[in-house]
């Protein structure tokens, strides 16, 4: 009997199934990294602007400003970033900045200090002089990280762009909260906050 035609992969599809597989793995442990990463700076940051509410928004809103320019950057970008090679390079331009703003945050507080004596009794200059500060350690990671996401989805498509979206949303946030939890009460409290 004659065999039955394979289906062909539509256009749009850009992973055979075994890639597609190994990259919802993949992005669950990208939105496990972002949260554990996110964790760890609020602590470290904490440490040097204090464990007010206003330093918990700063660094909560450059992270989400950094996600936000990182997904418009690449837009004009998806067709070529879209790639195995490209998630990966986006991932290692992750770790690698983090890496650096490791050695970066041991500054950090001299340059604090340095602020607090040259700003005086202006708290709001002191403020948006110190998130400045934190920007140049957390900035770089965070665009990358806002970059991840839309190659990502991308890679994930199997469907239309919507399908797609709310896949990788899902994957992402099963990923995100396992990475807050999994941070703040084993791995920061185990392992320390770098």
């Amino acid at each position: 009997s004659p065999s039955a035609p394979r289906p062909v992969r539509p256009a749009d599809v850009l992973l055979d199934p075994t890639a597609h597989r190994a990259m919802v793995g993949l992005f669950a442990v990208s939105g496990f990294a972002a949260l554990t990463f996110q964790g760890a700076w609020v602590r470290l940051f904490g440490l040097i602007l204090g464990s007010s509410v206003y330093s918990f928004a700063g660094v909560l809103g450059l992270y989400l400003l950094g996600l936000a320019l990182g997904s418009a950057l690449v837009a004009n970008h998806l067709r070529r970033m879209s790639t195995l090679r490209g998630f990966a390079m986006l991932q290692l331009g992750i770790a690698a900045s983090a890496a650096l703003g490791l050695l970066m945050f041991q500054r950090l507080p001299q340059q604090m200090f340095d602020l607090g004596k040259a700003v005086g009794a202006d708290w709001a200059m002191l403020v948006m002089a110190q998130l400045a500060l934190v920007a140049e350690v957390l900035f770089v990671p965070c665009v990358l990280l806002g970059a991840v996401f839309p190659v990502a989805t991308r890679l994930l498509q199997r469907q239309d762009g919507g399908h797609a979206a709310g896949t990788a949303y899902a994957i992402n946030t099963v990923g995100t909260i396992a990475g807050s939890l999994v941070a703040g009460f084993f791995l920061i409290p185990g392992l320390g906050v770098q």
